[in-house]
């Protein structure tokens, strides 16, 4: 999900600056969702989508691969954080 912040302040109250998204740009939005599997199991599922594809490369199109190629190198490291993040979580229930 993105933001609909209309004023694009940050929530370290750090004011972005004032912008335009370019006419012929690329848009992307990256998707981190906690997720429960059909066994009851905690996941986590990335993924991201295409708003608007440019017809050439863009600062958002190359960053948008650099993410999906860490995302799809690193999934063991990414598992890693989400188990310590359940069990960090069941510590504090209990």
């Amino acid at each position: 999900m993105y933001s609909t912040n209309i004023n694009h302040q940050q929530d370290g109250r750090q004011q972005a600056p004032d912008i335009k998204p370019a006419p012929k740009g690329s848009k992307y939005v990256l998707h981190i969702e906690d997720v429960l599997t059909d066994k009851g199991k905690t996941g986590l599922a990335i993924w991201s989508e295409t708003l608007q594809e440019a017809d050439h490369e863009t600062p958002a199109s190359r960053v948008a691969t650099l993410l999906k190629e860490i995302i799809t190198r690193n999934t063991d490291a990414i598992g890693k954080v989400m188990i310590d993040a359940i069990n960090r979580n069941r510590e504090g229930e209990q």
